[in-house]
């Protein structure tokens, strides 16, 4: 993990299975670009830039989104997480801002490992890995994070892969209900609701009830296809924004924290060696 303000050193690796091409960077365990033929599967992030923010897809490890003022108290020990400016939560865990390790490497697969933990940040110490598969047919990431400390462990997960919006977008899936939010973005209180009467509006939210599928269609292209294993849905589409973010995650945000209003959040704690793992599929 970064431990110094100085940026490790981007190393890219290329993948590539006609029509298929992915490009990943070892710094934020990343992907800069997925392209399908000579279309832009995932929003391509810009050549010399390394915000993670600004990149087709990134991990969310070992927490998936927001963490409430940065802090984590759960069973004597506290995380004191370093906030996202501006914002003042933790955001995203610490994968997406660490310097991944390469383990096994082929034309058609990639294999990156991450340890951390074990100080002010997040105490529990935990063990990530992030594997890419190409194939003709698309895109499969598989992310695993495993629970290396003596006593259970906070543990959410998820994948932020962002596509481009056209003038004709739209998007089908099926949902069941909504995590509102505080003005901060600090999940609140849930209702039900379909897809059909949130998709035009902006979002920063967990959807629930998620059927696990989502299709993006442009007139004029074959259809995108997101496939995951996850019941939740993290949306971010920001008002006037040309793209959105469709993150399937494990749980939703702040979820070690009760709200009496909503589902019962699923398990997201992991007891010593235990693993919590999902698997998205892209297609077009």
């Amino acid at each position: 993990m970064v431990e110094s303000n100085e940026r490790p050193k981007s190393v890219l690796h290329t993948l590539s299975v006609a029509p298929w091409s992915l490009t990943v960077d070892t710094v934020g365990g990343m992907i800069r670009r997925l392209t399908c033929g000579a279309r832009d599967v995932l929003r391509p992030m810009p050549d010399g830039a390394c915000e993670p923010r600004l990149s087709s897809c990134y991990p969310l490890v070992p927490f998936a989104n927001r963490i409430d003022h940065a802090h984590l108290a759960f069973e004597g020990r506290v995380a004191e997480i370093s906030p996202a400016l501006p914002e003042p939560h933790g955001l995203h865990g610490t994968g997406w801002q660490s310097d991944w390790i390469v383990d096994d490497i082929g034309s058609d697969h990639l294999l990156l490992t991450l340890e951390g933990g074990a100080d002010r940040a997040w105490p529990w110490r935990w063990r990530a890995e992030q594997r890419f598969s190409i194939t003709q047919s698309g895109l499969t990431v598989d992310l695993l994070l495993t629970n290396i400390d003596t006593v259970p462990a906070p543990a959410s997960i998820g994948l932020h892969p962002a596509f481009l919006l056209e003038a004709e977008t739209r998007i089908e899936t099926d949902i069941g209900g909504i995590w509102d939010c505080r003005p901060d973005l600090i999940p609140s209180g849930w209702r039900p609701i379909t897809w059909p009467d949130i998709e035009a509006h902006p979002l920063d939210n967990c959807l629930t009830g998620w059927s696990g599928r989502a299709t993006i269609r442009t007139r004029g292209q074959s259809p995108i296809t997101l496939v995951a294993d996850t019941s939740h849905l993290q949306v971010y589409r920001p008002k006037g924004g040309n793209f959105i973010c469709l993150e399937p995650v494990s749980a939703r945000p702040n979820v070690w924290t009760p709200i009496a209003n909503g589902p019962a959040d699923p398990p997201a704690i992991l007891a010593p060696l235990e693993r919590l793992s999902m698997t998205m599929t892209l297609s077009a």
